[in-house]
C-alpha cells in the first residue's frame, strides 16, 4: 500500500489507484495552501509503479527538487519526494507499494483502508460491511442485506452513514512462476474441544501449513464446514452442499447477523493474511443476498487427543 508522509506534521495519506491533488473538493488529497492550484497534480498507479503528473498548476509540481512541466509525468518511487506549489514542505513517499481499497466517509471526511485485500465498514471492529475482491477481479460490497457488485467510486450506506469507495485497478495475473494460492487449494482440520468452546484449525496445502489457535470466529466456520459435510455424505451435490441462510446460522450460534457479519470479516482476514488471495471465498455467498457456505471442499472435522 502506497503511503505518502507530510514533512514536519507527519500527517499520512494511503494513495488510492487514482488520486487527485489540489485544493478542489473533488480532490481525494485536497490541500489548502493558496499555492495550490484547484487542479494542481495526479498520482496514479499503473499496474507496475506509481507515477506523478502535473495538471497545467501555476506554481508547479516537483519531484526531488525538480519542477515538472506543464502536463510532464514522471515515475515515483520509495523515497522520492514531492512538493506541490514550491519547495517549502513536500511529501516523501514511504511505501510503493500497490494501491488499496479506501473509502472516504461522507459526513466526517475519515478514511478506511483495506487490509490483506478486505475492508471493513466502519471499522475492523464492527464491521457491519465488508468490500471484497473475487478472484475474477470484480470488486462486491455485503452487509446484512446481501452483497452486490461496486464501481470505482460507488457511495455505500453502511450504519445510515455514506462512504465513497475507491478502488484500485490490479493486474490478476501473478509474477511468471509464482503459484498463488487459493481457497479450492486448500485442506482444513478442525480440532474441536469437548465442550465445544475452542476449536483450532490446521490449514494444509501443497509445499506449506499453517495452525490457527482457537477463535471465537472459528465456531462458526467450523458449523458451515458440518453442513457441507453432512450434505456431502448425503449425496448432495457439490454445488449445492453447505448453503445455510444467514439468518438460520445467526440463530443457530445463539448471535445476531450483525455479529455474525463481524465473525465472517474475521476469518476472510486470517485466510487473507495467510497467504490466500481469494480469501473472501473461504465463506462463499450465494448470489446477491442468498446463503452463505464454507468455500473450501477439503475438510476434516476431529477432536483433540
Amino acid at each position: 500500500m502506497a503511503i505518502l508522509v507530510e514533512d514536519g506534521s507527519g500527517r499520512t495519506i494511503a494513495l488510492a489507484a487514482r488520486v487527485l491533488v489540489g485544493r478542489s473538493d473533488a480532490a481525494q488529497m485536497q490541500l489548502a495552501d493558496r499555492r495550490v492550484s484547484s487542479e494542481h497534480a495526479s498520482i496514479r498507479w499503473l499496474g507496475d509503479g506509481w507515477q506523478v503528473r502535473d495538471l497545467g498548476s501555476r506554481n508547479g509540481t516537483f519531484l526531488d527538487g525538480r519542477r515538472l512541466g506543464a502536463g510532464e509525468s514522471a515515475p515515483l518511487a520509495t523515497g522520492h519526494k514531492l512538493s506541490f506549489g514550491g519547495l517549502s514542505g513536500g511529501w516523501v513517499l514511504v511505501d510503493a507499494g500497490p494501491p488499496a481499497v479506501v473509502a472516504q466517509c461522507l459526513v466526517d471526511g475519515r478514511r478506511c483502508t483495506s487490509e490483506d485485500g478486505l475492508l471493513a465498514l466502519p471499522d475492523a471492529e464492527t464491521a457491519s460491511a465488508t468490500v471484497f475482491r473475487t478472484p475474477d477481479g470484480l470488486f462486491w460490497f455485503e452487509d446484512q442485506d446481501g452483497a452486490r457488485e461496486l464501481r470505482d467510486g460507488d457511495v455505500v450506506e453502511v450504519d445510515g452513514v455514506g462512504w465513497r469507495v475507491l478502488l484500485p485497478v490490479l493486474p490478476l495475473e501473478t509474477a511468471e512462476g509464482e503459484r498463488t494460492l487459493g481457497a479450492n487449494d486448500l485442506t482444513l482440520t478442525f480440532s474441536v474441544s469437548r465442550d465445544e468452546e475452542h476449536v483450532d484449525v490446521e490449514v494444509r496445502w501443497q509445499g506449506g501449513s499453517a495452525s490457527l489457535a482457537s477463535r471465537a470466529h472459528h465456531y462458526p466456520l467450523l458449523v458451515l464446514a458440518r453442513q457441507r459435510l453432512a450434505d456431502a455424505a448425503a449425496g448432495v451435490v457439490d454445488s449445492e452442499q453447505g448453503w445455510i441462510w444467514p439468518d438460520a446460522l445467526a440463530k443457530m450460534l445463539g448471535s445476531t447477523q450483525n455479529h455474525l457479519n463481524v465473525s465472517i470479516h474475521r476469518i476472510r482476514k486470517e485466510f487473507a493474511a495467510l497467504g490466500v488471495f481469494d480469501g473472501a471465498a473461504v465463506v462463499e455467498r450465494r448470489g446477491g443476498s442468498g446463503p452463505v457456505r464454507i468455500g473450501v471442499r477439503q475438510l476434516e472435522v476431529g477432536s483433540p487427543p
